[in-house]
């Protein structure tokens, strides 16, 4: 039997056409009902007789938003547009606008500049949007401070729950006048909408279904318009009673080239309230990133936050030349979507389309939409966010976030948004700064005695080195460094200093590898260490210094060349291996040690002085130029090294750049023993970094040994494992110290 695959296929691409164009009508009618509770929102009051300018133009941003996150969006079934929480803080400046407006004209003209004052908005919402995609700002955003975030979505949700009482009363309610609210003929319609919200809130909370708000909305509906036809109330009736909107005879196209027009617009009154419209950009770029976050989640995908931005940049941009509000990514109509059996991108721009179609052909039903279901949706929304924020988060945050949450609505609410946002920056930088100072900026505390450069000395020297090892002190830095944490390492080396323990501080070393650079206000903190090593006649090395910290402490005088007490340079390695030099220099006793003949340190290390002599008959010394090479990486490892004199380096070869020095090693001292043991190849090469002198002991020469003298040759194991033992230990210590 014969499958015709390219006719299954065929048939499933037109099946998911069909469900996309079915989902993205379902979406649609929530988006519009959304769009006229926005519209009914913002053109409220002295502004009612743009409502249905403000219908245009709500349901021209939701169908652009759409289609643009539709086509453009990371995420193939998500939906934008007009969002609750930038609509809720723009009927705020909207308000502000008109109040302002009304003085100096009429209410037209006071519409004219809210529209205005939507375009510019909208242009900005868009421009940032897309600046920040463009620079990938995407996870970046995320550092403003979640109180911060909450604080104004907090806002938005009063302003949702405020305005969406004014619009069901047809006017601003004045709750201190208790004498026009008596009698007042509005009590029914609020008390509808509050019936309304209380149950949309009440079914949403029980049954966790996208396909709940516009079920809601058509049965909320059905129920006024059967009450209105109990009572005998016509249609006509009931719109002018402001029981239903008025219809839409025609959409009311805004034209942002009306704005060009000499003296047309008063941008006066759109700078006085610049808060508010920087508040609407900010919120509206934090709801994408979080809305995109919580759908990475829903859908199990992962989104990419600076394409999503973008998306949202262009559709706002497109939003102000055709005159629409300003739109973001959603999470509920996105998740509706995919309830409805959307699978791809197509139910996004069916979406946008059947919007357009209800603004162009569907306006006489714009007249029997009750306004207590949209004020009770909108009542819903504000009272959800608040909610959410206010009181979900009391057990999830620690008190003073919460408490700045409250103390950042309370001012925008008594204050407005200008207040607000200059609350909201000073509480942003001053929690950075706070936590920030928190953070460990001291990754690591050691001594010489935990941790020792990459130069194998002597046995003597190392025994003296870890004995005298407090003398040398290791911190080694991270993070950013300004004046709270910078004054910490201060007062962590002055303790140290001022407190010594068995021995007094001699080298400090502070390591700036992990670093990322340090404001004006931290150099002072190392202009006072050099000052203190001056007083106390010791050295602070600096190690790891990038070009621009290396710049920023030589502005204030430090790192001259003729300092010597605070010193330079380039990496912990040379640094430790410098202070290291200045101990040993400080123990006379080393320097006799490191007189001794080969011979008798060979002896001592053997733990019999007269088994030197024998071991070396089995040894071919070799006398090594600077730069000469003792062994190649990659050769076979069969000879062991003891170094009489000079200094040695362990190379890691590169193809494309100079070798690394992995080690050195200083005169009585092994080399090579582990790949001998291992019977391997040279895993690097091994060079003189000055004239040199070893011995070397073949296998050949070891096996021989072996076979004649036994006991000598159990000698020379004993003395290598003591070797690669003392040398473990001691980076096991390294390793718990860095542990801790």
């Amino acid at each position: 039997m014969t499958i015709d695959t390219t006719a299954m296929n065929s048939t499933r691409r037109i099946e998911g056409i069909f469900r996309d164009i079915s989902a993205g009508a379902v979406v649609a009618l929530v988006s519009a009902a959304y769009s006229l509770s926005y519209a009914a929102l913002i053109f409220s009051g002295p502004l009612s007789g743009g409502i249905a300018a403000g219908i245009t133009v709500s349901l021209i941003g939701a169908a652009v938003g759409a289609i643009a996150v539709a086509v453009l969006g990371s995420i193939p079934v998500a939906i934008s547009g007009p969002d609750t929480a930038s609509m809720a803080i723009f009927s705020g400046v909207s308000a502000a606008i008109a109040s302002n407006a009304m003085i100096a004209g009429d209410a037209d003209t006071a519409i004219f500049q809210v529209l205005a004052t939507m375009t510019v908005t909208a242009l900005l919402t868009g421009g940032a949007l897309l600046v920040f995609g463009a620079l990938h700002l995407g996870a970046w955003i995320r550092f403003i401070p979640y109180p911060v975030v909450g604080g104004f979505l907090a806002a938005s949700g009063w302003l949702l729950c405020v305005g969406a009482i004014n619009m069901m009363s047809g006017d601003r309610i004045d709750f201190m006048a208790f004498d026009q609210l008596i009698g007042a003929d509005y009590w029914p319609r609020l008390g509808a909408g509050l019936v309304f919200a209380a149950v949309m809130f009440i079914a949403t909370v029980r049954v966790k279904s996208a396909l709940m708000v516009p079920g809601l909305l058509v049965l909320g509906s059905l129920v006024v318009h059967l009450v209105l036809l109990a009572t005998g109330t016509g249609i006509d009736e009931a719109q002018a009673g402001q029981w239903l909107l008025l219809p839409l005879e025609k959409p009311d196209l805004w034209l942002p080239t009306a704005m060009f027009e000499p003296g047309a617009v008063d941008y006066a009154l759109i700078l006085a309230e610049s808060a508010g419209i920087a508040t609407v950009v900010v919120v509206t770029t934090m709801a994408i990133l979080l809305n995109a976050t919580g759908l990475e989640v829903s859908f199990a995908t992962d989104a990419n936050l600076d394409r999503e931005l973008r998306a949202n940049g262009v559709a706002n941009i497109v939003a102000t030349v055709a005159g629409g509000l300003p739109s973001s990514l959603g999470v509920n109509r996105s998740l509706l979507n995919a309830q409805a059996g959307a699978t791809g991108r197509t139910a996004g721009v069916a979406s946008g389309i059947f919007c357009l179609g209800f603004l162009f052909f569907g306006g006489d039903l714009v007249g029997y939409v009750p306004r207590p279901v949209l004020g009770g949706t909108l009542l819903f929304l504000g009272v959800s966010v608040l909610v959410s924020w206010l009181w979900k988060t009391r057990k999830r945050l620690a008190m003073p976030d919460y408490l700045l949450i409250l103390a950042i609505l309370v001012v925008i609410v008594n204050e407005g948004f200008l207040a607000g946002v200059v609350l909201g920056v000073v509480a942003a930088c001053l929690i950075f700064a706070i936590s920030y100072s928190r953070v460990r900026v001291i990754k690591n505390d050691l001594t010489r005695a935990e941790y020792a450069s990459h130069v194998d000395r002597p046995q003597s020297e190392g025994h003296a080195l870890c004995d005298h090892g407090s003398q040398i002190r290791i911190l080694a830095l991270q993070g950013y460094l300004f004046f709270g944490t910078s004054n910490r390492v201060f007062e962590a080396v002055r303790n140290a200093i001022e407190h010594p323990g068995k021995e007094p501080i001699l080298v400090e070393i502070l390591d700036f590898r992990l670093v990322s650079g340090l404001d004006s206000s931290a150099v002072y903190s190392f202009v006072k260490l050099r000052q203190l090593a001056e007083r106390h006649g010791m050295f602070i090395l600096l190690t790891g210094l990038s070009t621009r910290i290396r710049e920023a402490l030589r502005l204030e005088g430090l790192l001259q060349s003729d300092d010597d007490r605070l010193l330079e340079f380039p990496d912990l390695d040379h640094g430790l291996e410098w202070a290291e030099n200045v101990v040993l220099a400080e123990d006379r006793t080393l320097m006799a040690e490191a007189a001794c003949p080969f011979s008798e340190w060979l002896g001592r290390t053997l733990g019999q002085e007269r088994l030197a002599e024998s071991l070396m008959r089995y040894f071919e010394r070799l006398e090594l130029a600077p730069g000469a090479r003792l062994c190649e990486e990659g050769a076979e490892a069969d000879t062991i090294y003891f170094v009489e004199s000079g200094r040695i380096s362990i190379l890691l070869e590169r193809p494309d750049g100079p070798p690394i020095r992995l080690r050195s090693m200083i005169g009585h001292t092994i080399v090579g023993e582990v790949g001998f043991y291992q019977r391997a190849v040279r895993t690097a090469s091994v060079a003189a970094d000055e004239a040199a002198v070893v011995h070397s002991l073949s296998r050949s020469a070891f096996e021989r040994m072996e076979a004649d003298e036994p006991a000598l040759a159990a000698a020379c194991h004993a003395m290598i494992a003591r070797v690669i033992a003392d040398r473990l230990a001691f980076s096991n210590a390294e390793i718990l110290a860095l542990q801790r």
